[in-house]
């Protein structure tokens, strides 16, 4: 799960401009995430974040702190420049700070960017267009359309023009959630008020009626919105016009990930919400491990060019899907998988005088370029030895230890016809091989020969 994590969070600092400070475009420790924007900015702005309070930034250290996944959820999706498009759009570039401005002209700017919002472009004229905007951005995923909507005022919480049942924007996007727009849900969490995020339905909805957003996700199966509203404080013992809470509907309905979770915040504890089980996209370089959700971490894909990658994500609550999902690993991963499906190089020709024993060639990378090699004499290497040794003249010979410490001469493992050379002779107690030589006078050449006995004696006369 650490693994994942810092890749997330290399794959957040790569991203274009996230290298520079959101706010004064310093690079001096650009490390610092404001978790409920998604973007970065550096030591100094970072104290005047919290300076502005929790409502208005929430700050966290890239590199100090222990950032679960769900806090770099919006980081993933959001950039520096795509934020202060939004947020900068009517900015003159010259009364922006830079590296060198003082913390006071870093504070009026930021407080005027965040908290006032003074330099957002207008573009909707009254509340209900706004809203319409609103309910356009949630139901297509565009996060910076959000954006857009939340820097000019909309209230969040207020029911949407096309809702029946005054559905908002955090019930329509999480029933809409399936698994690729985790993020919208976030930054609708994370930029209400806390007790709008039990703001229920009306009575006369379905399913019942009067359900929060948390009904919601017991009803649907959806445990990792459940996971970002329980972190943020959502009510689990709420009930709906029925007197049932998200817990006895996601225990009827047998969504037991949901009843966990609900379990685990009646429990007073939030461990269970720090991170969630989404396709994180990631490039290849930034994670080549397999984080599957069987081990409770995230896939790692993104930028991996493959046919899968064309396929929709498939939703985290994929129990009960009707549709026949592939295996639930990252396509890095797959790519992974995939290379040791290529065709391997052909195997080197068959050798009558070597055993087939010999795996370790195989599974040996080094060894796959001495195929290219020609192939040794007829009748050497009779038996499997070291590839990566040759034998000099210094190197003693074992084998040959009991034989009045005779030692071959390098030129005999390859001119002799005996099939001793380069293998491990093995004979019985008390038996001496016989050795025999094809040319006397090139086999005693700078070798040790055996000493003559004397002459037989004269016959008597």
């Amino acid at each position: 799960l650490l693994e994942l994590q810092q890749a997330i969070i290399r794959h957040i600092q790569r991203l274009p401009t996230n290298d520079h400070c959101a706010d004064c475009n310093s690079q001096n420790d650009t490390t610092w995430l404001s978790i409920n924007f998604g973007v970065v900015v550096c030591i100094e702005c970072s104290g005047i974040h919290r300076d502005l309070g929790v409502h208005i930034s929430r700050i966290q250290s890239l590199t100090l702190d222990n950032i679960g996944t769900s806090q770099l959820l919006l980081a993933r999706y959001m950039t520096n420049q795509g934020f202060n498009d939004v947020m900068e759009a009517k900015l003159n570039a010259a009364n922006k700070p830079n590296p060198s401005s003082s913390m006071d002209e870093r504070y009026s700017f930021i407080r005027a960017k965040y908290l006032e919002k003074r330099f957002v472009l207008r573009t909707c004229t009254d509340e209900h267009e706004l809203l319409s905007d609103l309910e356009h951005a949630v139901n297509n995923n565009n996060i910076y359309h959000l954006l857009q909507v939340f820097a000019e005022g909309v209230d969040l919480s207020a029911p949407l023009p096309s809702s029946e049942f005054e559905e908002t924007a955090l019930h329509l996007a999480v029933t809409r959630d399936m698994g690729t727009s985790l993020h919208i849900v976030d930054f609708l969490i994370q930029n209400m008020r806390s007790v709008d995020l039990n703001k229920p339905t009306s009575s006369l909805g379905s399913h019942g009626g009067s359900n929060s957003a948390l009904h919601i996700c017991a009803i649907h199966d959806k445990p990792e919105c459940m996971k970002l509203l329980l972190r943020s404080g959502a009510n689990p013992n709420q009930r709906n016009a029925q007197d049932k809470t998200p817990l006895n509907i996601a225990e009827e309905r047998a969504h037991h990930t949901c009843e966990e979770l609900l379990r685990h915040a009646l429990s007073n504890q939030k461990t269970l919400f720090e991170n969630i089980n989404i396709d994180w996209n990631l490039s290849h370089d930034e994670g080549s491990t397999d984080f599957s959700d069987d081990e409770t971490v995230i896939e790692d894909r993104n930028g991996c060019v493959t046919p899968e990658r064309k396929q929709p994500s498939r939703p985290p609550s994929y129990t009960e899907s009707p549709v026949n999902m592939r295996s639930r690993s990252s396509t890095c991963d797959s790519l992974k998988s995939n290379s040791y499906r290529q065709p391997m190089p052909p195997p080197p020709p068959p050798q009558s005088k070597k055993p087939l024993s010999a795996p370790s060639s195989v599974s040996n990378v080094g060894s796959l370029k001495k195929r290219v090699a020609p192939l040794p004499p007829a009748n050497y290497g009779t038996l499997p030895s070291n590839h990566n040794h040759n034998r000099s003249p210094s190197d003693p010979n074992p084998n040959y230890h009991t034989l009045n410490h005779h030692k071959r001469s390098p030129s005999g493992d390859s001119s002799r016809g005996i099939h001793l050379a380069g293998a491990k002779l093995v004979i019985p107690p008390g038996e001496i091989p016989t050795l025999k030589s094809t040319n006397t006078e090139k086999s005693c050449t700078g070798s040790i020969q055996r000493p003559r006995g004397p002459p037989p004696p004269a016959p008597n006369t």
